[in-house]
């Protein structure tokens, strides 16, 4: 592969970057390539992922339009998306966002627990109609270790030793 010159892109449509080409040295081939940057932006976008986060973000402190949120991208990384690519950011991305938020803070390794583990039940409607949730947490680090939510008549005493037994013997 040799070096073939640049291909121009404008990143979060205000900054013109140069990516590398590069092209097969053998002349038969005809095999060429642009440097990659889908970790910064993703395929078919214009705007960074940071860019793409931020909405996000700026709904969990506060509840702002979608022109005050696109505003505050400006302020902070000086590209203006429009409100509709805002709410795109929004609608396409945060539910990605949030996963992986979740998954970071939800996470633990098994030197993380303790080894006081409790059984607790809530009872939350859903559509009107009572679950029982059941949950299995470390009570010294609050980590849930498993949870399940199930028709109240199915939570039985031995739903609880089944539940609690699957986990511990399965997962120790």
């Amino acid at each position: 592969m040799n070096k073939n010159g640049f291909h121009k892109r404008k990143l979060n449509k205000s900054y013109l970057i140069h990516l590398q080409k590069y092209k097969c040295s053998n002349k038969d081939c005809g095999f060429s390539k642009i440097t990659n940057i889908e970790n910064i932006v993703p395929k078919g976008c214009n705007y960074e992922i940071d860019v793409r986060y931020e909405p996000i973000i700026q709904n969990e402190i506060s509840y702002m339009s979608l022109e005050k949120i696109s505003e505050c991208i400006n302020f902070k990384f000086r590209a203006k998306p429009c409100r509709q690519s805002v709410l795109n950011f929004l609608d396409y991305d945060g539910e990605e966002y949030l996963n992986k938020e979740c998954e970071e803070v939800l996470s633990y390794d098994f030197d993380d627990l303790s080894g006081v583990f409790a059984i607790d039940e809530q009872f939350p409607s859903v559509n009107g109609e009572f679950r029982a949730r059941s949950v299995i947490l470390d009570v010294h680090t609050n980590i849930i270790f498993d949870e399940v939510i199930l028709p109240l008549d199915e939570l039985t005493v031995d739903f609880k030793e089944e539940f609690m037994y699957k986990n511990f013997i399965d997962k120790m």
